[in-house]
């Protein structure tokens, strides 16, 4: 499940780490044979998201006060 709530900003390549932000932030670490891949998703993802935005989807959801705390978030394409 945690997989299922990771966001782009939970993925660095640069220093190839992830962070897992569930109960308690744990960071873990890429493969380097996986940092590729992940790029190419990243890249499929905003395009994605482009496409979105220009057809004025609503955006992604933010669980809890995350909604009222950060009102533009659900846009971004970090989240």
């Amino acid at each position: 499940m945690e997989l299922l709530r990771l966001r782009i900003q939970d993925v660095d390549l640069d220093r190839k780490t992830l962070t897992d932000r569930g109960g308690k932030d744990r960071v873990m670490v890429i493969p380097r044979s996986l940092v590729d891949s992940q790029a190419g998703q990243i890249e499929k993802a905003r395009y994605i998201w482009k496409r979105d935005g220009e057809n004025d989807v609503a955006g992604v959801y933010l669980p809890g006060a995350l909604t009222l705390k950060f009102r533009a978030a659900a846009k971004g394409f970090a989240w």
